[in-house]
C-alpha cells in the first residue's frame, strides 16, 4: 500500500507531500490544477521514463520518493533476487538532474527502471483516462480471464513449459540446417579421407625418406670415396692402420728410457683401435648403401606425394598433416551420425509439446469453464452502472498450435445497447461505456488479486447523475479490500471516499504552483458543493454535498 508520495521541483510542483490512506482516497481540483500531474510523478517511481520537461526549476533536481508498506504481500524473494535489503516499509525515490540524468533507488539502493517497474507493478496498478488498451489487447484480455479464472500457477507452468519446447524446436531447426549445409560438404570431406587413407601416413616419416633419398642419390659418391679410404686405411702392404701398430711397438720399446713415452703409447694405440673400428664402419656403410634405380624412384614418389597433400591443405610436416585428417574423420563421424542425433532431437521436441499440450488443454478447460461466471458478474456490475442491457461475450478459439497463451485465441465482444451484436472491443468509441466496463473487470479482477493499490484517472468520464454515484459505490468497495487512488471530476464519485485531497494552483509573481490540501469533513462538503453548482457554492449545493457525504 502506498503510505506517502514527497515530490519536489516537477512540473508546476515546487514541493508537495502527500498522504494516502486504505480505503478509497479521493483527489479533485479544477482543469489544469495539476491533479494528472500527481499522477506522473507517482509513474517516476514505477519506472516511467522521464525527461528534462519534468523540471519545475531547471538549475535544480527534480525528486520524487513514495513510501510503501509491503508487509503483507510476500515479496522478500523478489528482494533477494535483485540482491536488495527488505523491509517491511519500502522506500522508492526517483532523482533526474539538471542535465536529465535519471537515477532510481529502493530502500537507498541503486536500480535500473527494470527492477524498479518489476518491483513496483507488483503493488499498484494505474488506469488513466483513455487508457483503455489494457482490455483492448488481446494479451490482457487473456490475463483477465486467466485471473480471474485462478489460472495464474498454472499459467506459470505452461509458460516455463513452452519456451522449452519452442527452444527445442529452435535447436532441431538448426541441427536440419546445419546438416542440410553439411551435405553440400561431405562428398568432398570423403574424398579427403579417402586420399588420406590411400597415403598411409606414418609419424616421421617425412625426415626418414628426405635422408634415404640424399643417401641414393649420391649412392656412387659414397661408395667411391669410402672405397679409397678404406683401401689406404686397411688394403695393401702399407696401410694407415698397419703403421699405426707399427709405431705402437716402436713407442713401446723405448718407453722404459723415458716416463713420458707411455702415455702416448697408450693414446696411440687408442687410436690405432679407434681407426680400425672407423674403417669397418665405413665399410659397413658402404655394404648397405643402395645403388637401386628403382628404390630411388620410389623414395621420390613417396616424397612428392608428401609435399602435394602439405601444399594441399597448407601445412609443412606429416604430424600436421595427421592431425587435418584426424580433424576430417570427425567432422565425417558427426555428419554421419547427424540423422541419429536429429531423431532423438525430434523426440525431445515431441515429448515437450506434449507436456505443453496437456497443460494448454488444462488451461483451456478452466477458461472455457470460467466464460459464463465471468460474463454474468460483468453484466451484473454494468447493471448497477445503468448499463443493463449491456453485454460483454468472451469468446474463446481453440487455436491448431501453440502459442504463448496456449491453443485459445480470447476476443472481448461488448455491446451496451439492447439489439445491438456484440463487436469487439476495440471498435467500441464511447468513453463513458468503456469507463464503466474497464471498472467492471478491474473490480472482478481485483477480487482474485493481491494488488495492493488501483489508481484511476478520470475513470468516471462520460457519466454523471446516478450512474456516477453507482460508480462511486463499486469504488467504495473495492476500497473495502485495496487501497485505491481516484481522481475525479464527479462529485457522486468523490462523496464516497474515505480520505480527499484538494489539487489547486495559485499565480505569485508571475510564477505558477500547484498545491495539495487534505480536506477534513467541512472542507469536503465545501469542495463537493463546488462541484455540483460552482464556486461559490449555492446553499441547496451544499446541503446536497452534505447528504451525498452521509449516504
Amino acid at each position: 500500500m502506498l503510505h506517502s508520495l514527497l515530490i519536489k521541483n516537477y512540473a508546476i510542483i515546487e514541493s508537495a507531500e502527500l498522504q494516502f490512506d486504505a480505503g478509497l482516497n479521493i483527489i479533485t481540483g479544477e482543469t489544469g490544477a495539476g491533479k494528472s500531474i500527481l499522477l506522473g510523478a507517482l509513474q517516476l517511481i514505477l519506472g516511467k521514463r522521464a525527461d528534462l520537461k519534468v523540471l519545475y526549476n531547471k538549475d535544480k533536481k527534480c525528486f520524487v520518493e513514495g513510501t510503501f508498506a509491503i508487509a503483507e504481500y510476500k515479496m522478500q524473494q523478489t528482494f533477494l533476487d535483485h540482491d536488495l535489503e527488505y523491509e517491511e516499509e519500502m522506500i522508492v525515490r526517483r532523482e533526474i538532474n539538471a542535465k536529465g540524468k535519471s537515477r532510481a533507488f529502493i530502500n537507498d539502493t541503486p536500480v535500473n527502471l527494470n527492477i524498479l517497474s518489476e518491483i513496483t507493478s507488483q503493488l499498484v496498478d494505474l488506469h488513466q483516462q483513455f487508457d483503455t488498451l489494457d482490455i483492448h489487447d488481446a494479451e490482457n484480455q487473456v490475463k483477465l480471464v486467466d485471473t480471474i479464472a485462478g489460472n495464474t500457477t498454472l499459467l506459470d507452468t505452461y509458460r516455463k513449459q513452452f519456451k522449452a519446447f519452442k527452444d527445442a524446436e529452435l535447436e532441431l531447426d538448426a541441427a536440419i540446417q546445419r546438416l542440410n549445409e553439411g551435405k553440400k560438404e561431405v562428398d568432398y570431406i570423403k574424398f579427403q579421407i579417402d586420399e588420406f587413407d590411400t597415403v598411409k601416413l606414418v609419424a616421421g616419416e617425412q625426415v626418414s625418406l628426405e635422408q634415404e633419398l640424399s643417401s641414393l642419390e649420391h649412392a656412387e659418391e659414397i661408395q667411391s670415396t669410402i672405397g679409397v679410404i678404406t683401401n689406404r686405411l686397411e688394403e695393401g702392404e702399407q696401410t694407415i692402420n698397419n703403421d699405426l701398430a707399427d709405431f705402437v711397438r716402436q713407442l713401446g720399446r723405448i718407453s722404459k728410457y723415458h716416463q713420458g713415452i707411455e702415455p702416448l703409447v697408450e693414446r696411440m694405440n687408442a687410436l690405432s683401435l679407434e681407426m680400425a673400428d672407423v674403417s669397418q664402419e665405413l665399410i659397413d656403410i658402404a655394404g648397405e648403401t643402395d645403388m637401386s634405380p628403382a628404390r630411388l624412384e620410389e623414395v621420390k614418389d613417396r616424397i612428392d606425394t608428401i609435399y602435394r597433400l602439405q601444399n594441399k591443405h597448407g601445412v609443412k610436416s606429416v604430424e600436421e598433416l595427421l592431425l587435418i585428417f584426424d580433424q576430417l574423420a570427425e567432422t565425417y563421424d558427426n555428419y554421419s551420425n547427424s540423422d541419429e542425433y536429429i531423431q532423438s532431437l525430434t523426440r525431445d521436441v515431441d515429448e515437450l509439446q506434449k507436456k505443453a499440450q496437456a497443460t494448454a488443454q488444462k488451461l483451456s478447460k478452466k477458461r472455457h469453464a470460467s466464460v459464463n461466471k465471468i460474463q454474468k458478474s460483468i453484466q451484473k456490475t454494468l447493471g448497477k452502472l445503468a448499463m443493463g442491457d449491456a453485454i460483454l461475450n468472451i469468446e474463446i478459439k481453440d487455436t491448431e498450435v501453440l502459442t504463448k497463451y496456449g491453443i485459445n485465441e480470447i476476443e472481448f465482444l461488448f455491446s451496451a445497447n439492447k439489439g445491438s451484436s456484440p463487436i469487439a472491443l476495440k471498435k467500441v468509441a464511447s468513453g463513458g461505456e468503456l469507463s464503466r466496463l474497464n471498472l467492471s473487470l478491474k473490480a472482478l479482477v481485483a477480487d482474485k488479486t493481491n494488488l495492493p493499490s488501483l489508481v484511476f484517472d478520470e475513470i468516471d468520464t462520460g457519466i454523471s447523475g446516478e450512474v456516477a454515484q453507482r460508480m462511486g459505490h463499486i469504488l467504495s468497495q473495492l476500497g473495502s479490500a485495496h487501497q485505491v487512488i481516484v481522481i475525479t471530476h464527479s462529485p457522486q464519485v468523490a462523496a464516497r471516499g474515505h480520505k480527499h485531497l484538494l489539487v489547486y494552483k495559485e499565480t505569485k509573481a508571475k510564477e505558477t504552483h500547484t498545491y495539495i490540501e487534505e480536506l477534513n469533513t467541512d472542507g469536503r462538503v465545501v469542495e463537493i458543493a463546488k462541484m455540483l453548482s460552482g464556486d461559490p457554492p449555492s446553499q441547496s449545493a451544499l446541503l446536497n454535498a452534505k447528504e451525498l457525504i452521509e449516504s
